[in-house]
């Protein structure tokens, strides 16, 4: 099974980018993660979603738009 990761820290958060970091959980050597824009109209969000594939523990979003909300 793949376990998500834990202890993740928001850092380094700038008006258009931020970096991730966080604990692997056993055996876990790679990461997808996905983020977008929390949508603000229901019941179809109106922001894509992007996706990261990652080696590490650790990603850097960048192009985020200032005084937006993500998930």
């Amino acid at each position: 099974p793949c376990n998500p990761p834990i202890d993740i820290i928001e850092s380094n958060i700038s008006q258009s980018s931020a970096e991730l970091s966080w604990t692997p959980t056993a055996r876990n050597t790679s990461f997808r993660f996905e983020f977008r824009e929390v949508g603000t109209s229901d019941p179809y969000p109106i922001s894509e979603w992007y996706s990261l594939s990652i080696q590490s523990n650790k990603a850097i979003l960048t192009t985020l738009k200032p005084g937006s909300r993500y998930e």
